[in-house]
């Protein structure tokens, strides 16, 4: 996605045929009962899919900016939804249906959650179970400061629909683990901080 937004025009091409060499290859019939029915075909190309997975994204980037990095102005904020939506053509999507604006990408993400098209399955349920346990067991102490923002960062109905527990405790862990990222992050030479691009202030792929 960094690439995609803010490499070159080259180097956003090749991961967007990357990307879609591997779509290519995730299609085929639904098996769970939930959402559209047993049998409904699916293909990873599918530009409502592919909305779903580049808003929530977007969505993801810029909550997780915030908490642990810095405040961004309204200005940044439209800026980064507008050209994040330049990789449309990259990835076979329709012009103009990804939300370019943050008044656009909320009104999108409400709708989604509200909406009767996300279902919780059981084998979602059981895949985030393993996504967020560590193995080994001595991954724990860093599994942990990236199951934080992972679980707390869910909308308050999708964490209970996947059953991950939440409580005042993570809470407090969370803030305190996002206070020590900032403050490290005050400390750390540029070279490790910042991405390439920043560093050389290349030029933006993506939207004027």
């Amino acid at each position: 996605m960094l690439v995609m937004t803010f490499g070159t025009p080259d180097e956003a091409a090749g991961i967007a045929r990357g990307i879609n060499a591997i779509h290519d290859r995730v299609h085929g019939r639904i098996a769970s009962p939930l959402a559209t029915g047993p049998g409904a075909e699916y293909s990873a190309h599918d530009p409502e899919l592919l909305r779903w997975v580049h808003a929530t994204l977007v969505d993801s980037f810029m909550l997780t900016y915030e908490l642990y990095v810095a405040p961004l102005t309204p200005a940044e904020k439209e800026q980064y939804c507008a050209e994040s939506a330049g990789i449309e053509p990259l990835l076979g999507i329709p012009e103009g249906f990804l939300p370019r604006s943050t008044r656009a990408l909320e009104g999108y993400m409400q709708a989604m959650l509200t909406g009767g098209d996300l279902a919780v399955s059981q084998f979602a349920r059981r895949l985030a179970r393993e996504l967020l346990t560590p193995v080994p067991r001595i991954a724990f102490p860093l599994t942990m400061l990236a199951r934080l923002p992972t679980v707390g960062l869910l909308p308050v109905g999708l964490r209970a629909d996947y059953g991950l527990a939440w409580s005042t405790r993570h809470e407090a862990a969370l803030g305190a683990s996002a206070r020590a990222t900032r403050a490290l992050l005050r400390v750390m030479p540029r070279r490790i901080r910042h991405w390439q691009v920043s560093r050389f202030g290349r030029p933006w792929v993506g939207m004027p």
